[in-house]
């Protein structure tokens, strides 16, 4: 379980989030007077378990106060009574805080180049995780190293472990990457032990989505899970495609495309025609927003000659913050706190909300950019590619994952019997609405500690 030492920190820094959402200064209270926030917030992940552990409590505080009061029926009562209960627990054990210790049964050492040299000289074994803390899918792999079995196997095998953190601009890790023909994170890498006076073995590239018994079976075996040869650039397409399509369940995304499906529900009994032209001003809004994405990347790299890789913009704090701000604007307006007006904040929120051609194309567009802190499978060797390659390939890759991503709702659009077997329009959907503000406020949470780490 993942939390903080003492009950009074808790109060102290969720103090310290609640004024940064107020927009005070980030400062907290110690106990030798008053901290800036790098002091406050540590590098470890327990004040983001506390705090995405609070939203979770807020949600089950919404569905109680929604569903679970006497004017409903009782068989709905007690379902909400139920639902408020677990997301209650979740969010107790998420953040309920305990002694620090517990946290680090394994131990990472900073890497660097001369360290992993010194490793592998002297036939140690090694295992490399690069990681960031915007990068969603790293940190879903890291709960293996909480499992007793790999544990227990990598204390045996003496295997040391190095974390290379690229949550800020690091040329060195970054140069590091593309060695392996990867162009952002995750990335694991794992050598075995041999003799010192050996050359060191070939490294094992891990699956972009670790499980325990994947990580067993490279450990056990000292064997790639799975062989991998050269890609074609047929086969890197369709790796972009299917990692587009798998951005759609990714958290960050989720929510944003749950409220354009509420839109194609708005849309049943309309003309067929209008419907598929939504679908294809949304798929639009995917594609341009890539396009320019990877346009910007690739005329970095060959204009201003920058080492720049995916995620490249989440690691400015200007843009972090600017992207925190938005999606809280956008969250508390899906929960009814006020209604957004035509103020620059936010206009791309209203935009993506509203029910126009307008609204589908900015849908697209809000949705790639929550996306990109989101590697998901099959994408990492995709987009280490086309980082790679000449313009027009590039931009072919790209394409691939923006129709990946938008296929589901470019698909309904064009079958719009199919809409007809969802839900009917009713008072359903703007719970529904309320609903999908609780993912954002976990984004939100996860852009403020990676700002936090940022600025550390």
């Amino acid at each position: 379980m993942r939390m903080l030492s003492e009950p009074i920190e808790v109060s102290r820094r969720l103090l310290l989030f609640g004024s940064l959402l107020c927009g005070m200064a980030p400062l907290a209270f110690s106990d030798s007077g008053v901290s800036t926030i790098s002091e406050v917030i540590s590098d470890d992940y327990s004040t983001l378990w506390v705090l995405l552990g609070l939203v979770l409590a807020s949600m089950a505080t919404w569905v109680y106060g929604r569903w679970g009061g006497l004017a409903v029926p009782p068989s709905t009562r007690r379902k909400a009574w139920f639902v408020s209960f677990s997301l209650l627990a979740s969010g107790v054990w998420l953040g309920y805080p305990t002694e620090k210790e517990d946290l680090n049964a394994l131990k990472w050492e900073k890497w660097s180049p001369e360290r992993e040299l010194e490793l592998l000289d002297s036939g140690k074994a090694v295992y490399v995780d690069f990681t960031a803390k915007w990068c969603w899918s790293c940190q879903v792999n890291k709960r293996v190293f909480h499992y007793e079995d790999i544990i227990r196997k990598i204390r045996e095998l003496d295997i040391v472990l190095l974390k290379a953190d690229w949550t800020d601009k690091n040329p060195v890790i970054l140069s590091a990457l593309q060695s392996y023909g990867r162009e952002g994170v995750p990335l694991n890498i794992y050598y075995k032990s041999h003799e010192p006076e050996a050359l060191p073995p070939t490294p094992i590239l891990m699956p972009e989505a670790l499980t325990e018994s994947i990580v067993l079976d490279v450990l056990e075996t000292g064997k790639p899970f799975m062989k991998s040869g050269e890609q074609g650039f047929v086969a890197i397409l369709g790796f972009a495609f299917l990692g587009g399509l798998i951005l759609n369940l990714m958290p960050c995304v989720f929510p944003v495309l749950g409220l354009k499906i509420m839109g194609f529900v708005k849309q049943a009994g309309e003309d067929r025609k209008k419907i598929a032209r939504h679908g294809f001003i949304f798929t639009g809004g995917v594609l341009v927003s890539f396009w320019l994405l990877v346009g910007v990347l690739l005329w970095l790299r060959n204009t201003m000659k920058q080492e720049l890789g995916w995620g490249f913009q989440l690691q400015e704090p200007g843009f972090v913050f600017v992207l925190a701000l938005v999606l809280l604007i956008f969250a508390l307006s899906l929960s009814g706190v006020f209604e957004i007006g035509l103020s620059l904040t936010g206009t791309g929120a209203k935009l993506s909300r509203q029910s126009g051609y307008a609204g589908s194309f900015f849908s697209g567009v809000l949705a790639v950019v929550v996306a990109t802190p989101c590697m998901a499978p099959f994408l990492g060797v995709a987009v280490g590619a086309a980082l790679a390659m000449a313009w027009l390939p590039a931009l072919a890759v790209f394409t691939c994952v923006g129709l990946g991503l938008a296929f589901p709702y470019l698909l309904l659009s064009l079958m719009p019997n199919w809409i007809s077997r969802l839900p009917k329009p009713g008072a359903w959907m703007e719970s529904f609405k309320q609903a999908m503000a609780f993912p954002i406020y976990a984004t939100v949470v996860w852009l403020v500690w990676n700002l936090s780490a940022q600025l550390g």
